[in-house]
């Protein structure tokens, strides 16, 4: 190899070498070299004969020395089992190094067989040395040594290996598959192998998410260093911090305190998108760090998304923090299980588990210990967990919304009106809130009005609620993705309908199916939170709704995925059952002020005995579906379904004259008469006509 432009630079022209080199280089051929001159013994340099000089030789020696060097560090390392020596030795003997082996030869031929052996010497040495320091955790100074070596060997499967670990370890997992995809194909299309399997486990703990990671480093030969991935073995604090901001939830947060302090208890916080679950457990688990003070371990177990963490991967990331040596963790969830009870049996630990999607997912991650204590956060309702206290989210309270909207947007002293209208556009769910109140915190030129402006716009509210990686849409997209086809169906065209609240029959009317079926889908969404019960209404029969931010959500959806001749049939079949149910309950009214008028309009009739059961009290049934017959001939007449639109007014005339609704029996009317005009609908345009007549009628009489 080159001797390096500071040797050569001093003695080149003069023919001088080292002592070592020049013995060597005479030791079969003696008195070749005389003795050297005193100027040359004091610098331990010899002078040589000109012509007598082999660099290869040279070469040679100083390349065994730097490899010497590394063997040293390399023993070293394989004696105490610790990186102790290996980061001292390995790095210097690196550095003799210097370009490639006999590069200097006339001849290469002559030593290539030595010059490979160097060559490979050399690329073990830094798959040691990286090795060591990527045990020692210095990932980032392992990724850019490698990096370019692993674009020079592509076909060295271990170098590839531990720069994909180093690239894992500092979250650039998208980088570590393309180094895997490179060599793999490398080595499939060039030398016509697949990757091997220590390659292979590298893979599938990026892959992963890192939970095959410790497995994959011993498989590479890091040493077993008796380490906890920097968290205090005695009681590791593994929280999240907590927000500086935190507001509207002072009373849970207070009864999940004194739940959870005594010990031994499982809490539960359940709740939908953006309703505030993990800030809410976060803070409450930092106002009970002196009641654990043997710590607290926190999971993030992805319950909303499609790929659940599994326990053991969480086990193994509690394991290590507890004082469970990293190097030799169970192997399998049974005996991670056993691990974790055992170091959690005789302390203080508090466990927080963040978005579980299952009961099955969260046991096994309860501690033994009797003093310990669980809060799980979910969208799910969890109802077999055994939970001792189960508090249930939804939105903030006006006061609360508006206080938290402040505190995040700095606006205390702005205008309250337009403060409390952003609150309404947000549906008061923390998630939108702080959304809108760091856009507002942020620009500079987006003041309160402005923003609700442009709330008010519903085709983009979604779009408006967005600041950096917080946004409203993609944690409902989570939610949608999680359920069955059918489920996701029936949510995309109850986002279609403009009514306020529904009963049960009316996603069977919409998607065409038994009452029974829709049963089963509603539950479906009501377990997830895409859909929220009201209660039961005055017939005693549960009432559902979509809150805007979830039905602007169901209706993009239903736009992207659905048909328009689709989306139009099945609004027009929910308006047809409201129709129909109308036409049953104002005959069974006593009190008639119009005569059975029909017309063509489409009906969509279930069972007739269940049918009998909704309307069984005609009045209380059109009290309690007021607002919705209101909202549905509004969609009706605004959508050009004219005959829906005024059969359903006509059917509800008798019963807005018994309840004395004139202002509902006016806006009906008018609009159904508009909507006929426009349609050139004479028929349904008279009896719009005669009803508001007889409506001004009856103002008349009651202002006597």
């Amino acid at each position: 190899m080159p001797a390096g432009p500071g040797r050569r630079g001093a003695h080149a022209d003069r023919g001088v070498v080292g002592r070592g080199t020049a013995a060597e280089l005479t030791q079969d051929r003696p008195g070749v070299c005389a003795a050297a001159p005193a100027a040359d013994r004091r610098t331990g340099a010899h002078r040589v004969r000109p012509g007598r000089l082999r660099p290869g030789r040279h070469a040679r020696r100083t390349g065994r020395a730097a490899l010497r060097r590394a063997d040293r560090g390399r023993a070293c390392r394989r004696r105490t089992g610790i990186p102790g020596g290996g980061p001292r030795a390995l790095p210097p003997g690196l550095a003799l190094w210097r370009g490639p082996a006999f590069a200097d030869i006339e001849e290469p031929l002559l030593v290539a067989a030595e010059a490979r052996r160097l060559e490979e010497e050399q690329l073990r040495v830094h798959e040691d040395c990286a090795a060591v320091t990527l045990a020692l955790g210095l990932h980032d100074e392992v990724s850019a040594e490698l990096a370019p070596l692993a674009t020079l060997h592509p076909y060295r499967e271990r170098l590839c290996a531990l720069l994909m670990l180093a690239l894992c370890h500092t979250g650039r997992q998208a980088e570590a598959l393309e180094i895997y995809h490179r060599t793999s194909t490398a080595l499939r299309e060039e030398l016509g192998v697949v990757p091997g399997r220590l390659l292979r486990s590298v893979h599938d703990a990026v892959l992963d998410d890192g939970a095959m990671t410790l497995a994959a480093e011993a498989a590479l030969g890091l040493p077993a260093v008796q380490h906890t991935c920097g968290a205090d073995p005695v009681s590791p604090r593994l929280l999240p911090p907590d927000l500086a901001d935190f507001a509207g939830r002072w009373e849970q947060a207070e009864t999940l305190r004194r739940t959870l302090a005594a010990g031994g208890s499982v809490a539960l916080v359940v709740g939908g998108v953006g309703t505030g679950k993990t800030a809410l457990a976060v803070h409450v688990a930092h106002r009970l760090r002196e009641q654990f003070p043997d710590g607290q371990l926190y999971a993030e177990l992805g319950g909303s998304g499609d790929r659940p963490v599994a326990p053991d991967r969480v086990l193994g990331r509690f394991l290590v923090p507890l004082g469970a040596d990293c190097r030799r963790l169970p192997a399998t969830p049974e005996e991670r299980q056993e691990a974790y009870r055992a170091l959690t049996a005789g302390r203080r630990v508090l466990v927080i588990l963040d978005d579980a999607a299952s009961e099955a997912q969260v046991r096994p991650l309860i501690p033994s210990g009797p003093h310990c204590a669980v809060l799980v956060t979910s969208r799910r309702r969890l109802a077999a967990l055994g939970a001792r206290t189960t508090m249930r989210l939804s939105a903030l309270d006006q006061a609360a919304a508006q206080e938290l909207f402040a505190r995040v947007a700095g606006a205390e002293s702005a205008d309250e009106w337009a403060a409390a209208e952003i609150v309404r556009l947000c549906d008061r769910l923390p998630l939108a809130l702080r959304i809108a109140g760091a856009r507002v915190a942020g620009d500079e030129h987006l003041g309160l009005a402005r923003l609700a402006s442009r709330l008010r716009a519903e085709p983009s509210r979604l779009d408006e609620l967005t600041a950096g990686d917080l946004s409203v849409r993609d944690r409902l997209r989570s939610s949608y993705a999680a359920l069955s086809e059918p489920s996701r169906r029936a949510y995309r065209l109850l986002g279609l309908l403009d009514v306020p609240d529904f009963a049960s029959w009316v996603p069977a009317a919409l998607l065409d199916v038994s009452p029974e079926q829709a049963e089963a889908l509603i539950k479906e969404m009501l377990d997830v939170h895409l859909l929220e019960c009201t209660g039961a209404d005055a017939c005693g029969r549960l009432r559902y709704r979509l809150i805007d931010l979830l039905r602007l959500h169901a209706r993009e959806r239903a736009t992207a995925e659905e048909p328009p001749e689709l989306r139009a049939g099945a609004v027009q079949r929910a308006i047809g059952g409201w129709l129909a149910l109308a036409e049953a309950a104002d005959r069974s009214l006593l009190e008639r002020l119009t005569w059975d008028i029909g017309g063509v309009a489409p009906r969509w009739y279930m069972k007739p005995a269940r049918a009998r059961g909704l309307v069984l009290d005609a009045l209380d049934w059109f009290d309690v579906e007021r607002a919705a017959i209101r909202a549905c001939v509004a969609q009706a007449a605004a959508s050009g379904q004219h005959e829906l639109a005024w059969e359903l007014a006509a059917r509800s005339v008798n019963y807005y004259a018994a309840r004395g609704l004139h202002e509902d029996w006016a806006d009906t009317h008018e609009r159904a008469l508009r909507a006929c005009r426009h349609a050139d609908n004479l028929w349904g345009e008279e009896i719009m006509a005669r009803n508001l007549a007889t409506l001004r009628t009856a103002r008349l009489t009651a202002e006597l």
